[in-house]
């Protein structure tokens, strides 16, 4: 792997359209084909499964099917091109493992809370009115959806935002500010069920992973970061429920 600025892999540096399509095209695309097979021999069932009459359960499960489909592929394509399967190096020292584990939940959780405190609203203001309808009882969640938030989901996201994008455009030599920027606004439009108040504290998280990716030049710690994160959000939500 011939590494360049912030340890990103040069191979990546050409690779600029396929760095959009990982990043804004292949996770509706991938999941939307996996529906559509499953609706095929199904009679809709996959399909009804993401309404608010589904089962959250079942939906659950075919979006991990979905991010493991994904995952795979990307990272083949990534490990192809010898930018290694998860677009960068993954070794990662014990203080950035601290670093990123304890910064992560601050940061993404800490800046949800301030908001919560100046809007003076305990509900689910970072939702769009749609996606609280279609919220579940909090005792439907399961096992695999909490795999899905804690793992699949920030692996995803982080090898294709912070791993390839980023990797993409530092690579290039675009200034690693702009860079982090672009990214982040990439990553902030894929969470399409947030409100617009509710994207703050997303991007702003976005920033920080982008930047916990190029001073600890490894995708490792913005995974480790956004991973910590999520746990805290699950870890929250069971202790709600109990």
């Amino acid at each position: 792997m011939h590494l360049g600025p912030f340890n990103t892999p040069m191979t990546l540096a050409p690779r600029l359209l396929m760095a959009v399509f990982w990043t804004l095209v292949a996770p509706f695309l991938i999941l939307m084909v996996l529906v559509i097979a499953l609706n095929m021999v199904t009679d809709d069932w996959a399909s009804r499964q993401f309404t608010a009459e589904g089962d959250f359960a079942h939906a659950a499960a075919i979006s991990c099917v979905g991010y493991l489909i994904l995952f795979a592929a990307m990272s083949f394509w990534s490990d192809r091109i010898s930018a290694g399967p998860f677009a960068g190096p993954m070794k990662l020292g014990a203080d950035w493992i601290g670093i990123a584990a304890i910064t992560g939940p601050i940061v993404f959780s800490g800046t949800s809370m301030l908001m919560s405190l100046v809007l003076n609203d305990n509900g689910p203001w970072w939702l769009r009115d749609e996606a609280v309808q279609d919220l579940p009882e909090i005792t439907e969640y399961t096992a695999l959806m909490a795999v899905l938030i804690i793992v699949l989901i920030p692996l995803v996201e982080e090898v294709s935002f912070r791993g390839i994008a980023l990797g993409c455009l530092v690579a290039r030599r675009i200034d690693p500010v702009t860079s982090v920027m672009i990214t982040t606004l990439g990553f902030t439009a894929i969470h399409t069920n947030y409100s617009p108040l509710g994207l703050i504290p997303i991007f702003i998280g976005g920033l920080y992973l982008g930047a916990l990716r190029l001073l600890s030049g490894t995708v490792a710690a913005p995974l480790i970061a956004h991973m910590s994160a999520n746990f805290i959000v699950v870890l929250g939500t069971i202790m709600m429920s109990a």
